[in-house]
């Protein structure tokens, strides 16, 4: 066993007290600095690439934004108009040496700073007067990450267009705090900002237990997110290599060679078709009201509320799935499939919003964080290839091979090709599936439901945890 540090994510709901107009206009104040602080790099950024300049690293993001940039242009500039002075001045005592036969002598460099001089640096204002230096540099960081990563991306895809550098602009944004940053006292958080303004004080809830150090601190309209550093043990080797397909009926195909486990995603699907139909209903109607007016800014609230709620239920729903999976196969080596969302670009609308929608990425996040060792692999045309034989066949939720007539759950049959790509680095032929096929969704429901199969059209029972057990085989799935 080797000990390594882990981090744990906390997130409860908090707003400023209605009452509390001193904290909501610090709060205001604090997410439009930010937000001012990431246009500006934007704009900035935009202009260098058009001069085609020299990108600015972080050390240049970090001297921009304390004004030591500036400061440092004026000092050369300064410097490099005493020198003409001085040569000036040089040239004209050697005319005069000429001139009247005396010896011109050369002045003495002069090093260090003369005795009882004063330092004439001073202290520079930040450009971001209410932010703290550790919040702006946390943004500095997240803004060049995003540019190195579209940076790598249009490396890899030279001719892809979809593939664009940080353009929006934001009013409003996300307030990050350091650990160095944020105290703990009296059951309050308190959120140090710049030097002169008061510090962002919350309550934390009651129940809320902090699991290790804090690392950092987001604070977000609605709620803070806390992440906290805990030693983790992990062990040395994996003995399980487990294949995960993320999809959006089925959410997880995960398995073995002998076993697979199926989770259900039509909870997290129907959630993700409320919202896309409430926020174009909710947006339509904000659009006919008038600007600024006390209707739109209801709605507008409306709209947030509900994003905000669906958000929620998303986010348990992946979190009761994703426990299912690490409970199943705990401490293995996991290869998952790398969302491939150019598949949307092949279907029809609805298929296209529904592939676009799906919180593939979330999901990925969340089993990385809960299980541990992932590698993503290229999952393109895994669900359409025949372990058997290799052939390629467009099929429904069950998988029928034209060619050797192998038949089996079209995400298992995903699955299966995952794991030998990720042994293998390629889809092999001659595998079977797992014998034992278990089906579970992820919320629990009470009572028995009665459900139709698609293929055989047979009633079967479902018990309260809806878990049912399929028998695979090359020719049969019954």
């Amino acid at each position: 066993m080797s000990l390594m540090s882990d981090h744990r994510t906390i997130e409860f709901l908090w707003k400023p007290a209605f009452a509390d107009k001193e904290t909501w206009q610090l709060f205001s104040l604090l997410r439009k600095e930010s937000g001012r602080c990431w246009t500006e790099m934007v704009e900035r950024h935009a202009v260098i690439r058009r001069r085609g300049m020299q990108w600015p690293g972080v050390e240049r993001w970090n001297s921009w934004s304390t004004g030591r940039e500036k400061a440092l242009k004026d000092v050369a500039l300064k410097r490099k108009e005493a020198k003409m002075a001085f040569a000036v001045a040089e040239k004209e005592k050697k005319k005069i040496a000429k001139a009247t036969g005396t010896i011109y002598e050369k002045p003495e460099k002069k090093r260090g700073r003369p005795k009882g001089a004063k330092s004439s640096r001073k202290a520079r204002p930040s450009r971001f007067l209410t932010l703290g230096s550790q919040s702006v540099q946390l943004i500095i960081q997240e803004f060049t990450e995003a540019v190195r990563g579209t940076f790598e991306k249009r490396q890899r895809n030279p001719g892809d267009e979809d593939i664009q550098y940080p353009s929006r602009k934001q009013k409003y944004r996300d307030i990050s705090y350091t650990n160095q940053s944020v105290q703990i006292r009296d059951g309050n958080l308190l959120l140090r900002n710049a030097r002169g303004v008061s510090p962002l004080s919350i309550r934390i809830p009651t129940g809320v237990i902090f699991p290790g150090e804090i690392v950092e601190v987001r604070v977000c309209f609605g709620r803070v997110i806390i992440i906290c550093s805990v030693p983790k043990r992990v062990p040395s080797m994996s003995p399980v290599q487990v294949a995960i397909d993320v999809g959006v009926n089925t959410l997880f195909a995960a398995g073995t060679d002998t076993e697979a486990v199926l989770i259900s995603g039509r909870e997290v699907k129907a959630i993700v078709q409320y919202r896309n139909k409430q926020l174009a209903s909710i947006t339509s109607r904000i659009d006919l009201k008038k600007s600024n007016s006390k209707r739109q800014k209801k709605l507008k609230s409306r709209k947030y509320d509900m994003l905000d709620r669906c958000r929620r239920k998303v986010r348990d729903v992946l979190h009761k799935a994703t426990r299912k999976v690490a409970d199943a196969f705990p401490n293995a080596e996991i290869f998952i499939g790398k969302p491939w969302n150019d598949a949307a670009k092949k279907v029809g609308r609805v298929q296209a919003q529904q592939i676009s929608s799906a919180c593939n990425r979330k999901a990925i996040n969340q089993l990385a964080y809960k299980i541990g060792k992932t590698t993503e692999v290229n999952e393109a045309y895994s669900s359409r290839t025949c372990p058997q034989c290799l052939t390629q066949n467009v099929c429904r939720r069950t998988y029928t091979c034209k060619s050797c007539g192998f038949i089996a759950p079209r995400d298992v049959v995903g699955m299966c090709n995952i794991l030998s790509i990720g042994r293998c680095g390629k889809m092999l032929p001659g595998r079977n599936v797992p014998k034992n096929v278990k089906f579970i969704h992820p919320i629990k429901y009470p009572g028995t439901i009665q459900v139709v199969a698609e293929d055989s059209r047979e009633r079967f029972s479902v018990m309260a945890d809806r878990e049912t057990h399929f028998k695979c085989g090359t020719t049969t799935c019954a």
